[in-house]
């Protein structure tokens, strides 16, 4: 499971595919710091990364490395609530260990890693990624990207329209 905490603000995004990695997503934030990294392994196969603010856990980069069996997917982008921004999740930071002394906190470890059923579609031009069994309730994203969030919290999916 992977908690989504809140939003930030991201001032573009970025699609890539090609032979060797199914898709690369990569947003701009506003602010950015230190990288973490979220490896989340398939349980029926498939393997995401996900790179994450240390400040403040806006994902920053998501990149399938190898392929998820087939899942459900959409035909278009879901719509937005709002059109005219981009939005990105915040992840929960507990995720990942801290090292925390009076004067600052750091992460022990960058990578953290969890296993979720992923799936992924391909329709047309819209591409599917499905990181939890959760239903989306809820879309953020901007661009060509949507960011599917359940109604606990849940970072659920993510729409792109490619190329």
């Amino acid at each position: 499971m992977i908690n989504v905490v809140g939003h930030a603000e991201c001032v573009g995004v970025d699609v890539e595919t090609d032979p060797w990695i199914a898709l690369n997503v990569s947003w701009q934030v506003k602010s950015r710091s230190d990288t973490l990294y979220l490896m989340i392994t398939g349980l029926e196969g498939g393997y995401v990364e996900l790179k994450v603010n240390s400040m403040d856990g806006a994902l920053v980069e998501l990149v399938v490395v190898d392929e998820p069996p087939a899942g459900v997917g959409y035909d278009g982008l879901p719509e937005l609530k709002d059109e005219s921004q981009c939005l990105v999740p915040t992840l929960d930071l507990n995720n990942w260990s801290w090292r925390r002394t009076p004067d600052y906190s750091e992460p022990k470890e960058r990578v953290s890693r969890a296993a979720s059923k992923l799936g992924m579609s391909v329709r047309e031009k819209i591409v599917t990624l499905r990181l939890s069994e959760s239903d989306p309730v809820e879309f953020i994203g901007g661009g060509p990207v949507r960011i599917g969030l359940s109604a606990g919290g849940e970072l659920s999916c993510l729409v792109v329209l490619r190329d």
